[in-house]
């Protein structure tokens, strides 16, 4: 039981964006990608849940494989993808946007799974009436978290969550990340914020140049990071992550 990623390749024309990529998400785990800008994180979690095509490798879930199929189908086999930036529809209110969610997730009468991924953040919660696009960023950020487990995801991935946030808020949606987690739930984070990935991630992978380097437990990178040359594989210049 796992998210499973073999031998996955991304072409840009002529650009190799991803070569060879081998990953492992479990259920009830944060997993981290890290990297510089550039490095090829995006087009990984677009690659997994279907929104780019890859061009050789394999992806699963729970021993199904689900490479190729189209993104809508993805999501309802049980993975959600939270892409960078601020997405929500912003002429909605916060209660439209989950109903929304709900019925792309083929969940039309989920009333009581919309009140409780809404639960998970109060503000939202006192919010439903509220158009969108008069949040703040954070909150705009936990809109789009909510609406990604109305259709209880086995798995979920996050392409930056925190751009653009208060140290604050930023904290408030890594507490709700390591909170899903502990119910279960795998995630793949890819963060900038490497600190911060690290200390609720059970695996950190740095991902530099379209590779991605063997994983490390957290407890290994906050070492590698205390020493000091954490950031020799983060930059590109080894090829290899720190032991």
């Amino acid at each position: 039981m796992a998210l499973v990623v073999q031998g996955l390749q991304v072409q840009y024309g002529r650009r190799t964006a991803l070569s060879d990529v081998e990953l492992v998400v479990q259920p009830g785990a944060v997993t981290s990608v890290v990297g510089p800008n550039g490095a090829g994180k995006s087009t990984l979690l677009n690659s997994i849940g279907g929104l780019v095509a890859p061009s050789a490798g394999r992806v699963l879930i729970d021993g199904a494989e689900i490479t190729g199929k189209p993104a809508e189908r993805i999501f309802r086999d049980g993975l959600a993808l939270v892409p960078e930036g601020k997405r929500v529809f912003g002429t909605l209110s916060v209660g439209e946007n989950m109903r929304l969610a709900a019925a792309a997730f083929g969940r039309r009468s989920g009333a009581d799974r919309i009140d409780e991924c809404l639960a998970l953040f109060p503000r939202l919660q006192s919010r439903r009436a509220q158009r969108a696009s008069f949040l703040s960023g954070g909150e705009q950020q936990q809109l789009m978290i909510a609406r990604s487990l109305v259709g209880s995801p086995r798995y979920l991935l996050l392409d930056e969550p925190s751009m653009g946030l208060a140290p604050q808020v930023v904290q408030e949606v890594f507490k709700i990340l390591a909170r899903l987690a502990g119910e279960g739930v795998g995630i793949l984070l890819v963060e900038q914020f490497v600190q911060q990935a690290v200390s609720i991630s059970s695996q950190v992978h740095v991902l530099a140049r379209g590779r991605l380097a063997a994983g490390q437990t957290g407890e290994q990178a906050k070492e590698a990071i205390a020493r000091g040359d954490f950031f020799q594989a983060y930059s590109g210049r080894s090829g290899e992550a720190v032991a």
